[in-house]
């Protein structure tokens, strides 16, 4: 299946040097050909080669069977990510990926931590990375690498960051590591479609708050105003992940400590659980309501996840 607003051919049919270059041999103009200029470390091989930066990009696919959503990606963006920065002047690497939806999401005994803990809404003015509001090491693990996808096949990585991995290599760390807000610590690596590197060279992002326009230019649908958000990807569990608007067009006022509510969605006639991200702390996810699939990130094998009895029907995807 191809998604809607993401075209090219599907990655799935193989990755070419042809259309992998096309942006180089065409003479298009990337967006900030100054920045481009300054990921100059080679990062991609044979086997993961450079995404495209014009089209044509390549496409999700999507498929179910009884149990799960297959989302088949390569992390590469729909996008011009030309004006991406990094420490280690980097470029996205295309990598073949398949993720699997629960279609029946099972309920945690316990949500399953993802964040640093803070309450939803909390932010910072602090300029100087150096001072943004941190948890120690030794305080918890938040999750790293991915946790979501959006249906333009990138990934959503959690809230956190360690602070050494998030500061540019001109600013030394002052005292010892520590975990911060990534949205915010990293902002300085952010495109036009608030993505940005690994340092392996995934393309991922951590943020909700695109504005209306920046939604359609990203490959991501935008909302009706009055009227609930839109699916803009799944969560790991297999609720969906969704605008900041609720049914009313407004904010939702009941989201749960993870970021989620049961309500009616976009097209709905029943209530279901789903998250809503937004532009605020935790900007999509602090906690799984489910349990995630373990599949989709290696790190997931350590979640201490009890499961509820199973509940009748599908999430609302």
């Amino acid at each position: 299946m191809r998604l809607p607003g993401i075209g090219g051919s599907a990655f799935v049919t193989g990755f070419t040097s042809l259309q992998l270059l096309s942006a180089w041999v065409s003479g298009a103009s990337p967006h900030c050909p100054e920045k481009l200029k300054e990921l100059s470390s080679p990062n991609c091989g044979d086997d993961d080669p450079e995404c495209p930066l014009e089209g044509p990009f390549h496409t999700v696919n999507q498929s179910v069977d009884d149990s799960f959503r297959y989302i088949k990606t390569s992390y590469c963006p729909p996008y011009d990510w030309s004006c991406l920065s990094n420490q280690k002047g980097r470029r996205p690497c295309a990598r073949r990926q398949t993720f699997k939806i629960p279609l029946r999401p099972t309920i945690a005994r316990s949500a399953v931590p993802l964040g640093l803990g803070w309450p939803a809404g909390k932010s910072s003015q602090e300029k100087d990375l150096t001072k943004l509001p941190s948890v120690g090491m030794n305080q918890g693990q938040p999750m790293l690498g991915a946790i979501g996808v959006l249906v333009n096949g990138v990934a959503l990585n959690g809230v956190a960051t360690k602070l050494s991995e998030a500061l540019p290599s001109t600013t030394k760390l002052e005292g010892a590591d520590r975990w911060v807000d990534a949205v915010l610590a990293e902002a300085w690596m952010d495109d036009d479609c608030l993505g940005h590197l690994s340092g392996g060279g995934n393309y991922h992002t951590h943020a909700g708050r695109w504005t209306t326009d920046q939604r359609e230019v990203c490959g991501l649908p935008r909302d009706i105003p009055g009227k609930h958000s839109e699916l803009l990807g799944w969560a790991f569990d297999g609720y969906g992940l969704y605008g900041p608007q609720d049914v009313d067009g407004q904010s939702p006022q009941d989201l749960d400590a993870c970021g989620g509510h049961s309500g009616l969605t976009a097209g709905a006639t029943a209530s279901a659980y789903h998250y809503h991200m937004a532009d605020m702390y935790p900007y999509a996810l602090e906690c799984y309501k489910g349990c995630p699939e373990p599949s989709n990130n290696f790190r997931f094998k350590d979640l201490p996840c009890v499961q509820e009895a199973p509940r009748s029907g599908s999430a609302e995807l």
